[in-house]
């Protein structure tokens, strides 16, 4: 049996007007729905627990899950997904949280559950923008019982000051644009601060990626905590050029105007031995992600 289909529309035509109620529908449904979401601004913060959901913004249209704080949360997300197979296409998620100073926790998405796929998606934030993690923020030895977390982002766009991404999944990031915020002198940025993933190998991969920043030259940090990887990659300006336990291969100077050079980044080119980049490389068994997110028109700021 193919899965569901329901619509959101906030000018009442679908078959909700909310896309959390419609989500709370599809949690007390039998097998798989498909959520479409027409154009709009959403000021709601989503959880998503049903297990393979597909949640997909109007192809060519603005839509945003603008987060409010109305959940209760002490650092609400627009986005908590907890249930397994969740994908999304051409959505936007937002954290309006208001804070002091530049780096002001505000999240856009919290994602702890396996199999998770974006494409063509946004998230704005600051700190934390994203945070993707199984659940758990420490190092688990091999043979531990856990909860795996494996997560794609393609074409996607990442926005935030402090630490753009956040967690401890096994995450591959492919053709995607992260955006650091100006880092006040009392924060410096960071790209990524990865923890140990729950019994892998590996943590944040970043494929074909660009880095660009409004900061000052070379104040923002590619990664701390456990080592991510970076591939074919092209950073701006505003990297700092130490990479600490970063891998780090034939990645390139990203110029001033946004051109993409061919001029090897920094000293710590071909630093490392970088893992294998591809689905297969970083999940194992991609079947879950393979064919995702090829015709759907992006409505993002993703490149």
């Amino acid at each position: 049996m193919g899965k569901k289909l329901w619509i959101v529309d906030l000018g009442g035509s679908g078959d909700y007007t909310s896309i959390q109620e419609a989500l709370d529908a599809a949690s007390q449904t039998a097998g798989g729905v498909i959520i479409l979401v027409k154009e709009g601004i959403y000021f709601e913060n989503l959880t998503v627990k049903k297990a393979d959901l597909t949640l997909v913004g109007e192809p060519g249209k603005n839509v945003s899950v603008v987060n409010d704080g109305s959940n209760g949360s002490a650092e609400p997300a627009a986005l908590l997904v907890e249930g397994d197979g969740f994908s999304a296409e051409n959505l936007i998620f937002v954290s309006s949280a208001e804070g002091e100073g530049a780096c002001s926790k505000a999240v856009a998405a919290y994602i702890r559950a396996d199999r998770v796929q974006f494409h063509h998606c946004g998230f704005l934030g600051h700190q934390d923008t994203v945070v993707a993690t199984g659940g758990f923020l420490q190092e688990l030895p091999k043979n531990t019982p856990q909860s795996m977390s494996r997560q794609y982002f393609r074409c996607c766009y990442f926005e935030g000051s402090g630490n753009v991404l956040a967690g401890n999944a096994t995450a591959l990031f492919e053709c995607c644009k992260l955006h650091s915020l100006n880092p006040t002198l009392e924060a410096v940025g960071c790209v990524a601060k990865t923890a140990a993933p729950l019994g892998a190998d590996r943590g944040f991969t970043f494929k074909s990626c660009l880095f660009t920043g409004d900061g000052p030259k070379q104040a923002t940090y590619l990664g701390s905590g456990f080592s991510s990887s970076f591939m074919d990659c092209w950073m701006g300006g505003h990297i700092h050029p130490e990479v600490s336990e970063q891998m780090v291969k034939e990645c390139w100077v990203l110029d001033g105007d946004g051109q993409l050079s061919d001029r090897p980044w920094g000293l710590t080119h071909s630093k490392g031995t970088l893992l294998d980049a591809t689905l297969e490389g970083v999940f194992g068994d991609a079947s879950w992600c393979v064919g995702r997110g090829g015709n759907v028109s992006s409505s993002t700021k993703a490149s």
